[in-house]
């Protein structure tokens, strides 16, 4: 049996002011989240980019233009709080929004656990793009050793930490029999 996440929200009338103010609160804590605790889930110097999670679920339960959105502020966010120089985050953050805003038609009918490894695979992918934007700008990259070591780990990590994530938010709000994709 399948879980429909893009009903989660589905009884409730998303106003633009509540809308916006709910995004807003929703970046701002999950930047806390990330700058304050993110580290004490880290192995060796990875930490899970909860970022990124947050809008690869954007992407999945509510869609492609809001996932883009919510990605761009997000990316906006997080390269100003690290300082880098390249806006890696601005770019890459959106564009796996979008991805994951088209992904989520295909999974409606598939179970509960396949979202994790959703999570992973867009972590992956978002992981093989910053790589290729550094081989662009920099000569000296070791790939093997990036992949091996933060690029693979990175996305193991952000596969187990959404899978708390997915289990605990369909815990806390349960389908119940009610879709809970956007349409």
């Amino acid at each position: 049996m399948g879980v429909d996440p893009t009903r989660l929200f589905a009884g409730f009338r998303w106003s633009g002011a509540v809308m916006v103010l709910t995004y807003a609160s929703l970046i701002c804590v999950v930047a806390s989240l990330q700058v304050v605790g993110s580290h004490r889930l880290a192995i060796g110097n990875t930490a899970p980019d909860l970022m990124l999670l947050m809008v690869c679920l954007v992407g999945l339960w509510r869609g492609q233009a809001e996932a883009v959105v919510v990605g761009l502020l997000a990316g906006f966010l997080q390269d100003v709080l690290s300082g880098g120089t390249l806006w890696v985050n601005l770019a890459v953050k959106p564009l796996i929004g979008m991805i994951a805003g088209m992904l989520a038609r295909p999974i409606i009918s598939m179970p509960a656990w396949i979202l994790p490894l959703l999570l992973a695979g867009l972590s992956l992918l978002s992981g093989l793009i910053v790589l290729l934007l550094f081989l662009v700008t920099r000569e000296d990259v070791d790939v093997v050793q990036i992949v091996l070591r933060t690029v693979v780990l990175q996305s193991t990590l952000d596969g187990l930490v959404g899978a708390v994530v997915v289990f605990f938010i369909l815990y806390v709000f349960p389908p119940q029999g009610r879709r809970i994709w956007n349409p």
